[in-house]
């Protein structure tokens, strides 16, 4: 039988000033809310992977065009906003060999995203959905001759391959630094929803 408990995520958090100093409590938190103008880490990371493995095309695809400068800067070849760009589901039909999704909603136009893909190319799903299940027709599939799976975390194996190729190729994250002395402010902003990219705390002394 399925859990109905709700998800609990642990970490370190800081409560107070003391924190800057490295005084921090392991207990529950609340994850950032998910807002529209979000570079998603997987996606940000998949960017920069692709490139770096020899992509000859890449493209991000999200629902608006908030996000379309800072893909491109990743180095996305194009950009697809589906909630804006008419009929872009038919324009870009049977184009991509590969499809990477971190969306956590059911209610997302999966059809048409495999609809992207060409005859034998594979849907690759991150994302977990808590807002219910994903429907989709098993027609899709069968005439494209298309595959979906899924995947949260690669073996020991493949995380060293990842990680000596990050080294071999340059691959650096984007982040947003701040000086340990506001890590309070920091944490404020993080609960607000306001962090865009991984917040990274630098030591000021």
């Amino acid at each position: 039988m399925a859990s109905t408990e709700e998800p609990k995520f642990e970490g370190w958090v800081g409560l107070d000033k003391d924190a800057a100093k490295g005084n921090m409590v392991w207990q529950t938190y609340d994850v950032k809310p998910w807002e529209e103008t979000d570079i998603d880490i997987k996606i940000h990371f998949g960017i920069l992977f692709a490139k770096a493995m020899g992509a000859d095309r890449v493209v991000a695809v999200s629902r608006r065009s908030d996000k379309r400068a800072d893909a491109l800067a990743l180095g996305a070849d194009e950009y697809i906003a589906t909630a804006e760009d008419e009929d872009w589901a038919t324009k870009h039909a049977r184009t991509l060999d590969l499809i990477v999704c971190s969306i956590s909603s059911s209610n997302m136009p999966l059809t048409e995203y495999i609809g992207l893909l060409k005859r034998d190319g594979v849907f690759v799903q991150l994302g977990l959905p808590d807002d219910g299940q994903f429907k989709v027709g098993a027609a899709p599939f069968a005439f494209g001759r298309r595959s979906l799976t899924g995947s949260l975390m690669g073996s020991p194996h493949e995380i060293r391959e990842m990680l000596q190729l990050a080294a071999d190729k340059g691959i650096k994250p984007w982040v947003e630094l701040w000086p340990m002395s506001e890590a309070n402010k920091a944490i404020v902003e993080m609960d607000a929803g306001k962090a865009k990219y991984r917040y990274v705390l630098v030591n000021n002394e």
